[in-house]
């Protein structure tokens, strides 16, 4: 090996010139060594340099392409390492080469330092190296383990969104199409629910190997959590593909899961954006894919759907929504209103349904339902229950007071409420502080609250039920299992949707079914009550078939407490019971 200067090199790095020469010339040393000129041509290497990376004399003034791949050439990486040297004294790097004879890559470590003469006159570069592929590999195992996730081998979260990361910093200069799908499975709690959480693994496990059965290598699958999963789609030429490989997902998704005997059927919801049309920025990628999950989620599963401006304007506008709710919650922005139920016997309001309004400028002309959902969606709802239940025992007190026979108001809660106990001392509380009985108030609830409330609503009916307090099941035949959950919950009330009512009397079919209500209700022993009553009609056909109770907008449209009592007041006779 022959060492070529034209001057005495006086420091390379922090070594000694004179002693690194005598180490190239005579081999006594374990590292490659490796000199090259200012522009990164071949000057000197030793015989480890030459068994590491094929480097040989006949090499001399050629520059180092077999140190580097090709990718590794086509970015200027020689070039970029050699500026970084020069500018910062060294540079430390850990990559992969391709050996110039064999032409098989492997991992090496190496410093390189710039090369000076006596004057500072830059005369090259030294490059120090060791192989270190064992090392490299053993490590790279362990960190692509560390990046499993351990149930179904795909990458877990952490990984995952390491990838976006990548894949966006790679693409920032000449941006390249990347679609990200965010994949939810439909329903899946119900597979853990009825059939144990080991069944629940086994059907993860399979629709990992479903997705990663029609996505390519370039791909990368990712759980998130649960039952959550995510693509990013790489290498892709136009937006469409997308599509294409939702569709498989949602198709595959949707093909039965075959366990012990059962058949487990599911579909799955999948929000899409890509980059960079929705965003450049990883973390706003992942929200606006989350958008567009929503969006399938709420317009029923089972397909897929791309972030479009309108849904990230909704969004923000919903962000909105949930502050005001909040805001109005903290300053007590809302009052209710109540609607009067008239006996059908005597045409007495002896009950009247609590109904919530809110009184705050961004909220006020919301449709109440959306409010409410609001409510739930900020975990405000139980605080506002709280407020519900203390008004409404204090408009009831102020009836009392006034002289009027009793009322009963009903108020409605939700799954939410039923899925702990506290609304129950809540309740109680509340009739004790006003000095009520029991009977001036009734529950409202439907089937589906008691259904999502995770077991826990029965034994809440049960202790509303020994405390005093009226039950009623609300949207009465719009439920999959009404009459089934007839004869195990304790009802008091049945109320008739206003859905049965709309047709009357003219709709034969409504009609049958009206009247076979009425009559199931008495058999078992219960009022009932009609919603929705609208018309004159409406209310003599329902008198005529001995419905207990009628409420809509024939009766009254929903009055505040002050409304209420002045209805009253042209309905029913003083009756003075004392302060």
């Amino acid at each position: 090996m022959v060492v070529v200067f034209t001057t005495s090199v006086t420091r390379a790095g922090n070594m000694d010139t004179q002693a690194l020469c005598s180490a190239l010339l005579s081999g006594r040393t374990r590292f490659a060594l490796v000199i090259t000129d200012p522009g990164g041509r071949l000057v000197s290497a030793n015989s480890a340099a030459q068994t590491l990376f094929g480097l040989h004399s006949g090499l001399v003034g050629a520059e180092l392409t077999c140190m580097f791949t090709d990718r590794q050439r086509h970015l200027g990486l020689l070039d970029s390492e050699m500026q970084d040297a020069l500018v910062h004294g060294g540079a430390v790097e850990t990559r992969l080469y391709r050996h110039a004879e064999s032409g098989i890559e492997r991992w090496f470590e190496a410093e390189l330092s710039p090369l000076f003469d006596a004057a500072g006159a830059h005369l090259g570069y030294l490059r120090i190296a060791q192989d270190v592929n064992e090392r490299y590999l053993s490590d790279e195992t362990m960190r692509r383990h560390a990046g499993i996730d351990q149930l179904t081998g795909l990458l877990n979260r952490r990984a995952f969104y390491e990838k976006i990361d990548q894949y966006v910093a790679l693409n920032a200069r000449a941006p390249k199409c990347v679609i990200l799908h965010l994949i939810d499975l439909d329903l899946f709690k119900d597979v853990n629910d009825t059939l144990g959480h080991a069944s629940g693994d086994a059907v993860l496990r399979e629709i990992a190997l479903r997705l990663k059965s029609v996505t390519r290598e370039t791909d990368y699958v990712g759980r998130l959590g649960g039952d959550e999963f995510a693509v990013l789609q790489t290498g892709t030429s136009s937006l469409l593909e997308g599509g294409y490989l939702a569709r498989k997902l949602v198709t595959l998704c949707r093909q039965p899961v075959y366990l012990h005997n059962h058949e487990v059927k599911l579909s799955a919801s999948i929000g899409i954006a890509t980059y960079p049309d929705d965003s450049r920025v990883p973390a706003e990628l992942l929200r606006k894919a989350d958008l567009a999950l929503y969006r399938v989620k709420s317009d029923g599963r089972d397909n897929y759907c791309y972030f479009t401006e309108a849904l990230d304007e909704k969004a923000k506008l919903h962000g909105e929504h949930v502050a005001a709710v909040r805001e109005a919650v903290r300053l007590r922005q809302f009052h209710l209103e109540y609607q009067p139920i008239m006996s059908a016997r005597d045409s007495s309001i002896g009950r009247a349904e609590a109904l919530l309004r809110c009184d705050h400028g961004l909220l006020k002309d919301l449709p109440i339902l959306e409010v409410l959902e609001l409510l739930r969606n900020s975990g405000s709802m139980c605080e506002m229950s709280r407020w519900i239940v203390a008004q409404a025992c204090r408009d009831a007190e102020a009836w009392r007071k006034q002289g009027y026979p009793p009322v009963q108001v009903a108020i409605n809660l939700c799954a939410r409420e039923l899925s702990t106990t506290d609304i129950v001392a809540v309740i109680e509380t509340a009739l004790r502080e006003h000095g009520l009985a029991s009977t001036y108030l009734s529950v409202e609830l439907t089937e589906h609250d008691v259904l999502d409330s995770k077991g826990t609503g029965l034994e809440v009916i049960m202790a509303l039920r020994a405390l005093g307090v009226s039950i009623s099941l609300d949207d009465f035949g719009t439920g999959c299992a009404s009459l089934e959950y007839l004869t195990s919950l304790p009802v008091d009330v049945l109320k008739l949707d206003r859905t049965f009512v709309a047709g009357l009397p003219d709709d034969a079919i409504s009609a049958k079914v009206v009247v076979a209500m009425i009559g199931l209700a008495h058999s078992l022993g219960l009022r009932i009550v009609a919603e929705g009553v609208e018309t004159v009609r409406q209310r003599d056909y329902l008198l005529a078939q001995t419905c207990d109770e009628l409420q809509g907008f024939f009766i009254s449209a929903p009055l505040n407490a002050a409304a209420f009592s002045r209805f009253r007041a042209r309905l029913d006779a003083p009756v003075r019971h004392g302060a």
